[in-house]
């Protein structure tokens, strides 16, 4: 007979702003776009950090426009931006 699905955990997707008070985000990636973008660090009492990011989580967009559709110059260029 088969068996009920198995929970590996849960996905919280999460949509933040970092405003024009914001100079640096406080996180760095594993990988850059079109990749896969995943949180290697988050420095503590950044504001990643109160936003309570931490490493492993995954960014999906940036401005609207989705990681996978992004190309490196503009990743880099986007995270320079505020609000972002």
């Amino acid at each position: 007979s088969p068996s009920a699905p198995k929970r590996h955990g849960t996905i919280t997707v999460r949509e933040l702003t970092a405003g024009p008070e914001v100079s640096k985000v406080g996180f760095g990636v594993a990988s850059l776009p079109p990749q896969l973008v995943v949180l290697k660090k988050v420095t503590m009492k950044s504001w990643a950090a109160e936003q309570q990011l931490t490493a492993g989580d995954v960014l999906l967009e940036l401005n609207g426009l989705q990681m996978s559709e992004m190309s490196r110059p503009q990743f880099l260029s986007l995270m320079e931006t505020r609000p972002l």
